[in-house]
């Protein structure tokens, strides 16, 4: 559907409504770093392409795809780092999904350690986002603080 001759507008909505909210599911629980916001850009960039038929083996920046498409900046990319927003998981921290679901946020699953460089999990995130030194799980409640 988006190879014929279709209005430009008409295939960026088409693009907005269907296929960008099957890419951003569930993303307000990945942590994002800087391999996936190149995964991210390189998405969207493709899409784009795609739309404007240009080829692979065509020389053309991104920054001319952004133009031809009348846009200033990337509209997934943008609407993905907006959707990280730490507001969205205060639910979690304060236990009203449960203590199991408070346990797999915070990674203390019974397991055996791991070796090499601890990982770097969502909950750091979520405590840099909100400027926390650590929070405690009280029988129902996550005091924060």
């Amino acid at each position: 559907m988006l190879k014929g001759n279709i209005n430009l507008q008409v295939k960026k909505r088409i693009l907005q409504c269907y296929v960008f909210p099957v890419i951003k599911y569930s993303c307000e629980s990945w942590t994002l770093n800087k391999d996936l916001d190149r995964r991210i850009n390189a998405m969207e960039q493709w899409c784009y392409r795609r739309l404007l038929k240009i080829k692979w083996t065509d020389k053309i920046s991104n920054e001319e795809v952004l133009r031809q498409m009348n846009m200033e900046a990337m509209f997934l990319y943008n609407s993905i780092k907006i959707q990280n927003c730490p507001l969205q998981v205060d639910h979690l921290l304060r236990g009203s999904a449960g203590e199991t679901a408070l346990k797999i946020l915070e990674g203390r699953m019974n397991s055996n350690i791991a070796q090499g460089r601890p990982r770097r999990m969502w909950i750091d995130d979520v405590k840099r986002w909100l400027n926390l030194d650590s929070y405690a799980y009280t029988g129902g409640r996550a005091q924060l603080g």
